[in-house]
């Protein structure tokens, strides 16, 4: 009977039906994700859509200087240069005929979707089912980034950001080879000229290939992120936008930068106004599964995070503390959060990979019922706003208005909400 039962075991289907539910399980947060995106994305610009989007068409369209064109691909936006922005912009304006900012948020967004997929790739290295990329899949749909979700400039800036971040550090960790080199040296280039933020992920990459012995490797990558940095600050006339010195502020004011990275670590909204005791928990922990486990991935993530929110803490901290607490750097911390994970399941199905997944899911479920109820609510205000001021800008309107009249004169834009 015992032998009967082995042999139907083995041809049992069980173990295969129960994967693919867990894979219809974890896919169901992206398809809410990609559902929201589809209602609440708008084709009206808000904000830093009027000078990154339509500004930067009007100039570049009306230029007739090819080395004007240029300079104006990699010209600054606030602390940026938005070059991947710039080219994204020019793509969809040159096969769409106008500019829609419905179609800039769904490509936006796509960088979110796409950076799943990295984390994914890394897991399916590690884990044959599905089951364990659950909790991975709640945290990163969670609603947490919604700002960045019907905004299309800054979705574009920002989830690509952080999708060249991945796959610069996939490649960096996976097996040599020549074709592997250039991809991390791409995808860190990309990461530079995408955001501000991008030259710090250089640092890590460095760090890494010394401690790796892969001396050559480090050599060079030094040397781009010199070379980089020179242009980005030097070249093209790097303009400082804070009127705080920022130096001096972090000597007067280490305690409130302290805060800021703590609460941009800890900005997942377990413990809403004690996301800096959030950040210090998070962050002991991921020092601790980084000297425990020494995940490579996982070690570069840390040292990117981290040295992104003190980035951002120096450059911003001065504007308030809470500035930490915007959504649109939730990203971060869920990266982190989604390396640790996957650092410290085991390779194999155990016990002690039930209890690390029960603690994983518990806290993405918690994590995703406290965000997405919020995410809603503030995409339906955001929706609101938008269609009901039509002109929708943080500073001066007339800003904003006459940047709209010249696209509307050139063929660029149309805002049928909009009368003179």
């Amino acid at each position: 009977m015992q032998c009967l039962k082995d042999i139907f075991k083995k041809f049992s289907l069980v173990d295969e039906f129960r994967d693919k539910i867990y894979l219809w399980l974890a896919l169901f947060p992206l398809a809410i994700y990609i559902a929201a995106v589809l209602v609440f994305s708008i084709n009206i610009p808000a904000d830093d859509d009027y000078d990154a989007v339509l500004g930067f068409l009007n100039r570049f369209i009306t230029s007739n200087n090819l080395g004007e064109k240029i300079w104006l691909l990699f010209s600054q936006h606030n602390e940026h240069r938005i070059f991947f922005n710039r080219i994204i912009e020019l793509l969809q304006y040159c096969i769409m005929g106008k500019v829609n900012f419905y179609v800039l948020s769904i490509v936006g967004n796509l960088g979110w979707v796409l950076s799943f997929f990295v984390i994914y790739k890394l897991y399916k290295k590690k884990c044959n089912n599905y089951k364990y990329l659950l909790p991975i899949s709640i945290i990163f749909f969670s609603f947490l980034t919604h700002t960045l979700m019907s905004w299309s400039m800054a979705s574009i800036q920002q989830y690509y950001q952080v999708l060249f971040l991945l796959l610069s550090y996939y490649f960096l960790i996976y097996k040599f080879s020549i074709k592997n080199a250039l991809l991390y040296q791409f995808f860190l280039l990309l990461g530079v000229w995408t955001g501000g933020g991008g030259l710090i992920f250089y640092l890590p990459a460095v760090i890494y290939l010394f401690f790796k012995k892969r001396n050559k490797e480090a050599i060079v990558t030094t040397i781009l992120f010199l070379l980089n940095s020179y242009f980005y600050f030097v070249f093209f006339d790097y303009r400082f936008t804070s009127s705080v010195t920022s130096f001096s502020y972090f000597l007067k004011h280490f305690s409130d930068i302290l805060i800021y990275v703590l609460n941009f670590i800890g900005n997942i909204k377990v413990l809403t106004r004690y996301e800096y005791i959030v950040g210090l928990i998070f962050f002991l922990c991921s020092i601790y599964i980084a000297f425990k486990k020494q995940c490579e991935f996982q070690i570069l993530i840390l040292l990117a995070v981290v040295l992104t929110a003190f980035a951002a803490a120096i450059d911003r901290a001065h504007f308030g503390i809470w500035q930490a607490l915007s959504s649109r750097y939730t990203m971060y911390p869920i990266i982190l959060l989604s390396s640790n994970y996957l650092s410290i399941l085991p390779d194999k199905d155990n016990k002690l990979n039930n209890r690390i997944y029960i603690f994983a899911l518990g806290l993405s479920v918690l994590i995703f019922s406290i965000a997405m109820p919020n995410g809603v609510r503030n995409l339906i205000k955001y929706d609101s706003n938008l269609n009901s001021q039509c002109i929708y800008y943080f500073d001066k309107e007339e800003h904003a208005v006459n940047i709209y009249e010249e696209s509307h004169r050139l063929g660029i834009y149309n805002l049928s909400c909009y009368k003179k």
